[in-house]
């Protein structure tokens, strides 16, 4: 699936995207900390990435205030 929503009114756009898959990484352990969340790496079509919380379990925590989440 191809889509992802942030809330805006343009539905393909990731809400922070990282030069690196590395740096994409990064961002998501310092987003998550301890929790025990799934999380992918997604691309854009501009080669940029950004983390993806899976699952019902990062709505219930609020995740979806801070990165892109697939429920």
């Amino acid at each position: 699936m191809k889509v992802l929503w942030n809330g805006s009114s343009d539905i393909n756009t990731a809400l922070k995207t990282y030069k690196t898959y590395a740096n994409a990484v990064k961002a998501a352990e310092k987003i998550l900390g301890d929790a025990n969340q799934n999380v992918v790496i997604a691309a854009t079509p501009e080669g940029r990435f950004f983390p993806v919380a899976i699952g019902h379990k990062a709505l219930e925590t609020g995740l979806h205030f801070h990165m892109c989440v697939a429920a």
